[in-house]
């Protein structure tokens, strides 16, 4: 790193995420790119779009999810506005059930009374965007950063968890 720069950690001004708050359906109707060479299929299966959406019902924040903007050159020919670099499943599980493609206890979307569908319209996320500039390595360190930081749960330290809310009703 170059010891003459304002900061030997922080990004140039030009490489800054921009963050804000949109809901999740105006992010589902944007044309979004969920392959990227770096990332992984459909991993999640029903229990943990079940789960994502619970969360969601009962208000508890879902986190952040990381897009990259596509030249504008480019959007206009493919249609594609962001690269997913995270939040893939949580984004593909909204974007899924909005489509109806997928029973949630019982409901599709459009089952839903209209108060829910709504609500689940509504429902906002934080979302970080890196500037249509940033290059396929920047993406991908980005998602690196994001992914392989901290010691996953272990399946025992879940399960004692689960069975201390079960042991407080």
């Amino acid at each position: 790193m170059s010891k003459n720069k304002e900061s030997n950690f922080r990004p140039d001004e030009s490489r800054r995420v921009s963050m804000g708050v949109r809901s999740f359906s105006d992010i589902c109707n944007s044309g979004l790119d969920f392959n990227a060479s770096y990332q992984r299929g459909d991993v999640w299966d029903m229990e943990n779009r079940v789960k994502f959406l619970d969360a969601i019902f009962a208000e508890i924040d879902t986190g952040s999810v990381l897009l990259a903007e596509i030249p504008a050159e480019v959007s206009v020919k493919t249609g594609i506005d962001y690269e997913v670099v995270d939040g893939k499943q949580r984004l593909s599980t909204i974007q899924d059930y909005l489509k109806d493609q997928f029973e949630y206890r019982g409901y599709k979307f459009s089952e839903l009374s209209r108060q829910d569908q709504i609500f689940l319209r509504r429902s906002t996320v934080r979302v970080g965007v890196l500037p249509e500039d940033s290059t396929k390595k920047e993406r991908a360190q980005a998602f690196l950063a994001t992914n392989d930081t901290g010691v996953p749960q272990s399946r025992e330290h879940l399960n004692m968890v689960r069975k201390m809310v079960e042991e407080m009703d």
